[in-house]
Formats: C-alpha cells, structure tokens, sequence
C-alpha cells in the first residue's frame, strides 16, 4: 500500500482519474509509505485541510519506480493514478 495527500478542494474536482501539477511540472505523482505520510504532511501540507488516498500498488495502471529523495526512498507515479487502484478516501488527521 502507498498514499497520497491531496488537499480537499483539489480532491473534489476528480473525476476519473488524478494528475496533479507535479505530473506535468515534474512527470510523475509524489507518494509516500505508511511510514513517510506524517512527515510529508509536517513538511509540505502543515495547516492545510487533507485527504489521504490509500493505494493500491498492484492494480496501478502507470509505473511506479522507488526513488532517493531527501535520504530516503519514496514511490512516484510515472503517468495518471487510475481511480479503481485507491482503496480508500478518508480525512488526514496528523
């Protein structure tokens, strides 16, 4: 399972699948490991109304490559995230 944050008024806008700006500024879509979500949202997010998608890896329709960021290793999707890949929607609560 991977996640992704995404703020509430960006989320109500989809409606079949999900590209965010970094898919088009940066050519894929930033996630995060369970482990990683807490720091994501102290660092990019803190304040901010958020939803957490949790994903579904196996059923993604782009490619999705682990790569170095910050010392760490954090998945990035390389195309749009199809919708039946998320498992479930629900409130960020850091």
């Amino acid at each position: 399972m991977i996640y992704h944050l995404v703020e509430e008024s960006i989320w109500n806008l989809v409606k079949t699948s999900y590209a965010p700006e970094s898919l088009k500024h940066e050519g894929f879509i930033h996630f995060s490991t369970a482990e990683q979500v807490d720091r994501t949202y102290q660092r990019f997010y803190q304040g901010k109304s958020m939803f957490l998608l949790n994903v579904d890896e196996s059923k993604l329709n782009a490619e999705l490559k682990f790569e170095a960021a910050d010392g760490e290793l954090f998945p990035h999707l390389y195309g749009e995230l199809n919708l039946d890949a998320i498992t479930k929607v629900e409130n960020y609560k850091p």
